[in-house]
């Protein structure tokens, strides 16, 4: 039922197809997350003057900057899966620019559509907001939207099977 990524993972689709909201995330979950983060090199920065709405962002730009930002300032810091989501979305734009010398994807082109279609069907109004975006950027935000809605085991899995650690060994 799960189909194979790039790297060898199996996407997690399944979990998805059986329905439900995925498990809710721990701190334990979220600092496992962080450090996995902190050992690609990334650096991780708490902002308290984030623009309205702004929740976090990555920026990257070869050999100068590498950084997720967490926006406390909008953040309720003691909900744990707010801040979880914050973190699965923004890592798998870490993956993606790990993975931008091949073409900048987090899942493989021949999961997309499935992931397209089940995060269309259990939150059509996050699809709807990936309009505003490039076809780009919009499928780069469709994949990490659908990272948000994994149990945290998996989005560690795949960010751990990820070309971010295939290039630090």
């Amino acid at each position: 039922m799960a189909e194979p990524l790039r790297n060898g993972l199996v996407a997690p689709l399944a979990v998805l197809l059986l329905g439900g909201p995925a498990p809710a995330a721990t701190q334990v979950d979220i600092d496992t997350l962080a450090e996995s983060i902190r050992d690609t090199g990334t650096q991780i920065v708490e902002s308290k003057t984030c623009a309205k709405n702004m929740q976090g962002y990555y920026q990257f730009e070869a050999r100068k900057i590498d950084q997720l930002t967490i926006c406390v300032n909008n953040l309720d810091m003691n909900d744990p899966d707010q801040v979880w989501e914050v973190y699965a979305h923004e890592v798998t734009h870490i993956m993606q620019a790990c993975d931008d010398a091949v073409n900048g994807r987090a899942f493989n082109d021949s999961v997309f559509p499935r992931i397209y279609r089940e995060l269309q069907e259990l939150n059509p109004t996050s699809v709807e907001e990936t309009s505003l975006y490039g076809s780009w950027n919009k499928r780069q935000e469709i994949e990490a939207r659908y990272m948000e809605l994994l149990p945290p085991n998996q989005v560690i899995e795949l960010f751990h099977g990820s070309l971010c650690f295939k290039q630090t060994e």
